[in-house]
């Protein structure tokens, strides 16, 4: 009984709630018009030397197919504002054929990012969207959302939405970032700016029925807090729309790969040179100003790396990728060429240290008569011993892949930093720690008697698992797993890869605040453990797998 009372009495707290909403957004439109023109007519055009001067100062372009029409009439004073009539003096908007899909998209199950240069026209887009959004709730008393990464670019796309929609359709609160439109639906605005994990996502506490995402690249961190948001919407989903500008960022690329496997989510690109609103000169002026890799990126909205990019043949499209299926698995066979142990059956690489160590385990596949390379995991910690690490990579060896359950199986072989002398190389306690735990690692590099300290060059190191990512012909053998979404087992190792770069000099691996910036050491680990195999003295040796594989 008591539970039944409960229920009742939140259902009526609902309902109160609700007419509450309703009658308060009733009472902030009562002072505007009974009847307000709330259409549009939007124009696809496209670029013409001879054709029309439809926007004053633009390009002459030329209509593509009928206008097309949107809106009405709407009675604002109705207990329900609905539309009344056919639009007397409309809005009237132009867009390109690459603008027209992505203002039309609609559908409440599903997002869509479009990925554009610099003048493409994506913030129009998104404000002639949100505008259809809000006649597919008209007279709901329905919010929407406006998200932007600062409030210097939300007051942009605030302005662009000022510039379209006529100033008789909606009223504005500065303090809120609340657009009020004529027939109550309300169009939240908000930074999604956040100083610290303890202030909180700035999207907290809403309920939107449709979203507008700008410079997507940028929000991140409140991209899921965003999408929780959208619990209001038609058909058990909100209409979502994203815009973002080509960066060069792991995250950002994560996100992108996760939407576009989603099987929810579309993404397209627009190139700002395409725009037919904008003259030729404009982009021959940016031309000068930028660099190439700039142009392309900002302008052509092209995925393209940093110049300084230290692992410049890592290429996340190609060389983070599942295993297939007709790859024949051979790393017993690698390795015991190079230790003279058949039971070595995993490879792993260990770059030691007690402010951070890093370890990546990896498996040998015969591909058409080759051995291509696949980083099957990783491991990061910081401020743990040797032999706390230690102990963590036998536990993932055992757990995951099967190995050094007993001494008398398959066991994993490991490679290391080559010791030394100096502080920053291990000595052989690191490898007598190792041993005590139950692992075998040894030097990556060591004298060819196999006693003393070994050397690897930096560059060398590097230069070798660059190649081995894309080599001179175009051929990869290096790749990292990922599932069948794309997530890549190894994400610190693919953010390392993707954001390491060269010093103003041109040298590798300086960070100066090592432990706090520098990603060096699952690279390294990476390099350690193939060196031994993929080095250019190894060439005999990899004649020799060569033929035990045929």
């Amino acid at each position: 009984m008591i539970a039944w009372l409960v229920a009742i009495a939140m259902l009526t707290s609902n309902s109160w709630q609700a007419r509450n909403v309703a009658r308060d957004l009733q009472e902030e439109i009562q002072s505007a018009e009974r009847f307000v023109d709330f259409g549009a007519v939007l124009t696809v055009v496209r670029r013409n030397p001879l054709g029309q001067e439809l926007l004053p100062g633009k390009p002459r372009v030329s209509p593509v197919g009928s206008p097309l029409k949107f809106g009405g009439i709407i009675d604002t004073k109705a207990e329900t504002p609905r539309r009344v009539g056919s639009s007397k003096n409309p809005a009237r908007w132009f867009c390109s054929e690459q603008q027209l899909p992505i203002i039309l998209h609609g559908r409440a199950t599903a997002g869509h990012v479009v990925e554009g240069g610099m003048g493409a026209g994506k913030t129009t887009c998104g404000v002639i969207w949100t505008y259809l959004r809000v006649l597919e709730h008209l007279g709901q008393f329905r919010e929407g959302g406006i998200t932007a990464p600062t409030n210097d670019r939300l007051d942009i796309v605030l302005k662009e939405l000022f510039g379209v929609f006529p100033s008789h359709w909606f009223t504005y609160q500065s303090s809120k970032h609340l657009v009020t439109m004529a027939d109550g639906t309300r169009i939240r605005g908000v930074s999604t700016y956040q100083q610290s994990e303890m202030q909180g996502s700035r999207v907290q506490g809403y309920n939107w029925s449709f979203l507008f995402a700008d410079e997507l690249q940028d929000q991140i961190r409140a991209f899921n807090d965003a999408m929780a948001r959208l619990r209001s919407g038609r058909e058990g989903g909100a209409p979502r729309l994203g815009t973002a500008t080509a960066k060069d960022d792991p995250a950002y690329r994560d996100l992108k790969d996760k939407l576009a496997k989603s099987g929810i989510w579309s993404i397209s690109r627009m190139v700002g040179t395409d725009s037919p609103f904008v003259h030729a000169d404009h982009w021959d002026a940016m031309k000068q100003m930028m660099t190439e890799l700039e142009y392309r990126r900002l302008v052509l909205a092209e995925d393209l790396p940093s110049e300084s990019r230290l692992y410049s043949a890592f290429d996340r499209k190609e060389n983070v990728r599942p295993i297939p299926a007709t790859a024949k698995k051979i790393t017993s066979l690698v390795l015991s060429k190079k230790s003279g142990n058949i039971q070595h059956a995993m490879l792993f690489g260990n770059d030691p240290g007690t402010a951070k160590a890093a370890t990546v385990f990896l498996d040998a596949y015969d591909v058409r008569g080759e051995v291509w390379w696949w980083v099957r995991g990783e491991l990061f910690t910081q401020h743990a011993t040797t032999e706390e690490h230690a102990v963590q990579t036998l536990g993932i060896l055992q757990k995951r892949f099967g190995v050094n359950v007993r001494p008398d199986t398959q066991i994993a072989h490991g490679r290391s930093m080559p010791q030394g002398q100096s502080e920053d190389k291990p000595d052989q306690d690191l490898y007598r720690i190792y041993k005590r735990v139950g692992l075998d690692v040894r030097p990556a590099q060591y004298r060819v008697n196999g006693t003393g300290t070994g050397i690897i060059k930096k560059e060398n190191r590097i230069g070798m698992i660059n190649t081995l990512f894309c080599n001179a012909a175009g051929v990869r053998r290096l790749f990292i797993e990922c599932d069948d979404r794309g997530v890549a087992v190894a994400p610190l190792l693919v953010s390392a890869l993707e954001t390491m770069e060269r010093d103003e000099l041109g040298r590798a691996e300086r960070d100066e605040k090592k432990v706090e910036y520098d990603k060096s050491d699952l690279p390294a680990s990476l390099g350690y453990a193939l060196w031994p195999f993929e080095k250019e003295a190894a060439l005999a040796l990899r004649a020799e797998i060569r033929k035990g594989i045929s």
